[in-house]
């Protein structure tokens, strides 16, 4: 249950966030409901959330070294081994090199994983 009230109160922040965007498409997430403003138009829309399961090649076609490599430059893995000591960063890599190594198949590694698509049509 949305008031009229709650959507007017949080006008604001979408017209900031239209300001700062110079006019161009912004979308929101408020409460469980979308606000888009575009051109200084301002709807309210119902997300919709499609999941995408994919099969993914974390090495792009570049084999298990580049699997590791990328995966220890980005991401949960990059934090945790930042400010390690050598010890720990070159035992962790190996590691995660043993656990990849099932996944190779010639230049590709794939994982399974899986995001949500979230998008809105004016209600």
């Amino acid at each position: 249950m949305h008031s009229r009230g709650l959507i007017r109160r949080r006008t604001s922040s979408v017209e900031a966030a239209h300001a700062v965007l110079g006019g161009k498409l912004a979308l929101i997430a408020l409460c469980g409901l979308s606000i888009v403003a575009l051109a200084g138009t301002i709807a309210v829309c119902a997300p919709r959330f499609e999941k995408l399961d994919m099969d993914f090649d974390i090495a792009a076609g570049r084999g298990l070294e580049e699997a590791v490599v990328q995966s220890t430059e980005i991401g949960a893995v990059n934090s945790w081994l930042r400010n390690q000591p050598e010890r720990v960063v070159s035992a962790a890599i190996a590691s995660l090199r043993e656990e990849l190594k099932p996944y190779a198949n010639g230049r590709s590694v794939r994982l399974r994983g899986a995001m949500w698509l979230i998008s809105s049509a004016p209600a």
